[in-house]
This record gives structure tokens, C-alpha cells and sequence, in this order.
């Protein structure tokens, strides 16, 4: 939780609970998460950011992919079987805001039915998978050994500040 007593007119606040099971045999995670987002801005917004992380190591294609080789044993991504946002199923709108690639997953959003008012919630629960690849950077298995490490597994709300989604 952040404490936004402060005043402060950019803080985002969201609460993650996340209930993963690791299937050491085919080396995936299967995860449900819930996602407690506050609007603790003066802004109202119609959207969620997300950011998907691990979708950087998707393909040979991606933003990440272009300046740095990912083998083929590395590469990943977060498979969404269900979004719903206050418990109404939804989509994602993948996009990419800085440098348009019609490959790179690792940004999306939801368009809200509702908006979300300053000091209003949503929940949002995310049901996923992604296969744990090969280690290269900040996700993998160590080959031969019983060693798993696993960062940026999980969608992740993006910030909002001054009416507008940062994402990066």
C-alpha cells in the first residue's frame, strides 16, 4: 500500500494477490491474480494500463528482441486465458507506445465500460500461464539443477499520474 496523505496527485495504489502453481515437470507457472486498483489521483480515467513484461521475450521481433538476441530455449510469454474487471469478463488491447511494433506484446490495455472516479477502485482478475524458459535475464530455470527464478511473472497495473498512463 502507498500512503497518499502526503497530497501527492500522482500515486498509484494497487494490491496483487496472486495464487501460482509451478508444474515443475512441463516448467510452467499457472496463476490467478486479483488486482485491488485505487485511482488515488484527481483524474478519472476510462482505462487500464497493463504492463506483460515477460511478452518481451516472446518472439524475435519484440523491442527488446531487436537489440538483444533471446535464444529460442528463452523465449516466453504470459498466456491470459480470462480478464474480467469487477467481475465482467473484458479484453486486452495490446499496443506499443513508444516505438510502434506490431509484435511487441508487453503493453496493453483495458477499455473500462465505466470510468474509474478519483478514489474509486476496480478489481481485476487475471487468469495466466507462461512456460518458465531457459534462463537469460531476470526469468528461468538453471539447467541440471532445481533452481527457478522468476521476475516480472505478472501483469502489472501501470502508473497513472496527472490524467495520463505511464508504461516502462
Amino acid at each position: 500500500n502507498i500512503d497518499n496523505s502526503k497530497g501527492a496527485d500522482k500515486i498509484l495504489a494497487a494490491d496483487y494477490y496472486i495464487n501460482a502453481k509451478l508444474l515443475t515437470d512441463k516448467n510452467v507457472i499457472e496463476a490467478e491474480s486479483k488486482i485491488i486498483w485505487r485511482n488515488n489521483t484527481s483524474y478519472k480515467t476510462n482505462e487500464i494500463h497493463l504492463n506483460l513484461l515477460l511478452n518481451a521475450f516472446k518472439n524475435s521481433n519484440t523491442v527488446l528482441s531487436e537489440k538483444i538476441d533471446v535464444p529460442y530455449e528463452s523465449k516466453t510469454f504470459i498466456n491470459i486465458s480470462s480478464i474480467k474487471i469487477d467481475g465482467v469478463e473484458t479484453e486486452l488491447v495490446y499496443y506499443s507506445p513508444i516505438i510502434k511494433n506490431a509484435y511487441d506484446s508487453t503493453v496493453a490495455k483495458i477499455e473500462l465500460q465505466e470510468e474509474v472516479l478519483p478514489n474509486d477502485s476496480v478489481e481485476i482478475n487475471i487468469d495466466y500461464s507462461f512456460k518458465i524458459p531457459k534462463s537469460f535475464k531476470n526469468v528461468g530455470y538453471a539447467a541440471g539443477n532445481e533452481f527457478y527464478f522468476i521476475s516480472e511473472g505478472y501483469p502489472k497495473v501501470g502508473v497513472f499520474e496527472v490524467g495520463e498512463w505511464k508504461i516502462y
